[in-house]
Parts: structure tokens; C-alpha cells; sequence
């Protein structure tokens, strides 16, 4: 069997989704990206290589007239994308497609008209107004199977359209990504740590990886909450990442709020880059707290990372988080107010609040095995496979 994702090179949860596929399934696995050369941010090192690439071809005048036509918001330039996918169909023949997120990426690979195709959900992309989208409904109706990682998930969808229920399926190792130990067995210091990064070892360090993705990620708020702190006390270092999905508007926004405010400049640190996976480990380790106030989310690796470093959370109050993290311990943020933000920053800077209980801990710990992290996904691929063949 043949298995082309068509996904992100560059970073989130699909470079790791295909390094995992590659080892833990025996069959030919391809990376393709139906928006490629619009998605241009590298590759993901330490999960992929260029081997594991089959991109879409395309020439510059093509590249540039798609991109123009795109900027002008003239729906032909689609067009363009989906004949060189259906080019790139007849070179690789694939068995099965699984399109790496419900996105305009999916779509143009659903209007290839190859048929076995199924679509993961990371679960942003359906909350809200969104559920209604026409292009969601086009991709819900084309895909063979619809694949998400939660129940939580599944209801959501389910609930807004009921005839997806035979159609979705909940797969929970959805984020193929803890294959590392849960509790870090490197010689990690903070202290060390903190002087690497020319922090010093007495200052409480909160973690962002996440705000800088888009307008409605809670960066505002929390720079707004960062002033409140200022104003309390300035032993603090605001960390935040850039990472794999942080956009270049959000972080010069974040540099013009850094450079017109005096604290602000002082107790901010901006790591403009996409580090390793070691690295990114080491920025968990050195932290005291992580915050993310996603409006919509599922239960992933962000999370989890801050749990198995024993990193106290200050998160966005979602029914999913408090299922899995249960209702004591993170501090929990109602629609990225800023007076709750700051409350929470200051209480788990003050007394260390924020970690899960030990039950919890040793339920995700017991659940998100590393040994395990690929069963299910392995399974339903073979069982697809002899359904279609």
C-alpha cells in the first residue's frame, strides 16, 4: 500500500504524524503539500528529509500568476493546484490520501476526485462559525473517513451535523508525538538553563508557544496582562516562541509593543525561530509556567509537553482541558480576560499553582504511553486498506 499525506512540511503535528506512519507501519509513506510553494517555510529537520517530499511542480511564472491570482481573490487559481495534484496523482498512485487537516489544502486534493481520501481534524478549524463553512461541508462530504483524536471532538461535530456520525471516527493518538519519555531523563537544570539564555537563575520564566499564531491566538491580551505583572514586579521573563506556525505580522506586533514600552523590553524575550525538539524540551524545562489562550483547541502535545516538565498552566478554560486535566490545578482563563490572566500569573509566581494533581498525572502519563502512541492509527489504516481493496 501507498500512503501520501498531504500536510505541513514545515511544522504543527504533521511532520511527526508521517516520521511515526514511516515507523510504524509497513507500506511506502510520501509527504505532499497541495499548497506548497504558498506554505514556503522549510522543512522540518528533525522529523523529515527531503526523501520523504513529493511536491507539486511548478514553474515561476506559474507560481506567480497562482499567487496573483490568489492576492486578487479570483477562485481560479485553485484550479491551477488541482491539476498539477491530479500530475502528481498519476506519478505516485496512491492507495490512500489522508489530508492533514480540514483545510483549502484538503479541498484542492478532494476536487482531484481521487476516492479513497480521509481528512484529519486538529479542531480549530471546525469551532465556531467555522462548523458552517461550505468548504468544511465539501471536505466532510468527500472524504471516505473523517479521523479526530478526542470524543470531545467527535460530539462537537456530531452535534452541528448528525449525518457525519457513521463517517468521523476518533483515533486518540491523533498527535504522534510522545515518543519521548514523559518525565525528561536528560541532565536538564533550570539554573543552567536559564544562564544559557542569559536569564538569571532567580527570575520566574513563563513559556508562550502559541500566540503568535494568528490575530485571534490571545497575543493582545497577553501582552496586556505582561504591563499588569510590570507594574507588580519585574523578576519575570515573558518567553515566547515563534516556532513553526508564528506568522511575521504577530511577531513584529509583538516587537513594536516590546520597543515602545521601557518593562515590556525588559522582561520580554522573543525566540524568533523554529529550534529542535531538544531545544524546545529545554524551553519547557527552564519554565515555571506555560500559557495558552487559544480560543479553540483539542488536547495535544503543548499541553502535554508542560505537564511531563512539570510546568504549571495557565490555559483557556476548554471542556476538553478540564476533561483531561480535570478541575483543580491549571489556572484556567475565561475568553483571554486580561484581569484573569494576570490573576493567575501572579498567583502561580507567587505560590506555584497551576500543576495538575497526581492522579491526573498519572492518568495521562498511563494514557499517553509512549508504546502505544501509534496502535490505533496503524489498525484503522489496515483495515481501510482491505475495505477499499
Amino acid at each position: 500500500m501507498k500512503i501520501l499525506v498531504n500536510g505541513y512540511f514545515y511544522g504543527g503535528n504533521c511532520p511527526p504524524f508521517v516520521f511515526h506512519l514511516k515507523e510504524n507501519i509497513n507500506y511506502e509513506v510520501k509527504l505532499t503539500n497541495s499548497l506548497d510553494f504558498l506554505d514556503d517555510y522549510g522543512i522540518n529537520s528533525d522529523y523529515l528529509s527531503d526523501t520523504d517530499l513529493i511536491r507539486i511542480r511548478t514553474n515561476f511564472i506559474e507560481r506567480f500568476l497562482i499567487k496573483l491570482l490568489k492576492k486578487a481573490r479570483i477562485p481560479v487559481w485553485k484550479f491551477f493546484l488541482i491539476r498539477k495534484s491530479k500530475k502528481l496523482l498519476k506519478e505516485f498512485k496512491p492507495d490512500i490520501i489522508i489530508n492533514h487537516k480540514a483545510s483549502v489544502k484538503a479541498e484542492i486534493m478532494l476536487r482531484t476526485k481521487f476516492q479513497n481520501q480521509l481528512t484529519y481534524i486538529y479542531g480549530s478549524e471546525v469551532h465556531g462559525n467555522r462548523i458552517q463553512d461550505k468548504i468544511l461541508d465539501f471536505i466532510f462530504d468527500n472524504s471516505k473517513y473523517i479521523l479526530c483524536t478526542t470524543e470531545t471532538m467527535n460530539q462537537y461535530i456530531t452535534n452541528s451535523k448528525p449525518h457525519l456520525a457513521n463517517k468521523i471516527k476518533t483515533l486518540p493518538w491523533g498527535y504522534f508525538e510522545m515518543n519521548k519519555e514523559c518525565n525528561p531523563t536528560n541532565d536538564y537544570n533550570k539554573g543552567k538553563l536559564k544562564e544559557k539564555l542569559g536569564i538569571n537563575k532567580d527570575c520566574f520564566v513563563f513559556l508562550d508557544t502559541r500566540s503568535l499564531r494568528r490575530i485571534d491566538a490571545g497575543l493582545n491580551p497577553i501582552v496586556n496582562a505582561i504591563k499588569k505583572l510590570t507594574s507588580y514586579r519585574t523578576d519575570f521573563k515573558f518567553i515566547f516562541l515563534r516556532g513553526f506556525l508564528g506568522a511575521d505580522a504577530m511577531v513584529n506586533e509583538l516587537k513594536i509593543a516590546i520597543s515602545n514600552d521601557r518593562d515590556l523590553n525588559k522582561c520580554v524575550l522573543i525566540i524568533d525561530d523554529v529550534v529542535s525538539q531538544n531545544k524546545l524540551l529545554e524551553l519547557y524545562t527552564l519554565s515555571d509556567a506555560f500559557i495558552s489562550i487559544l480560543q479553540a483547541d483539542q488536547f495535544g502535545i503543548s499541553i502535554l509537553d508542560a505537564v511531563f516538565t512539570d510546568t504549571a498552566l495557565i490555559i483557556s478554560d476548554l471542556p476538553v482541558y478540564r476533561q483531561y486535566l480535570g478541575e483543580k490545578g491549571p489556572m484556567y482563563i475565561h475568553e483571554q480576560n486580561v484581569n484573569e490572566l494576570y490573576e493567575a500569573m501572579v498567583t502561580v509566581f507567587n505560590k506555584s499553582f497551576g500543576k495538575i494533581e497526581n492522579e491526573k498525572y498519572i492518568s495521562l502519563k498511563e494514557e499517553f504511553n509512549p508504546i502505544n502512541t501509534f496502535n490505533s492509527i496503524t489498525d484503522f489504516l489496515n483495515l481501510t486498506y482491505k475495505e477499499i481493496t
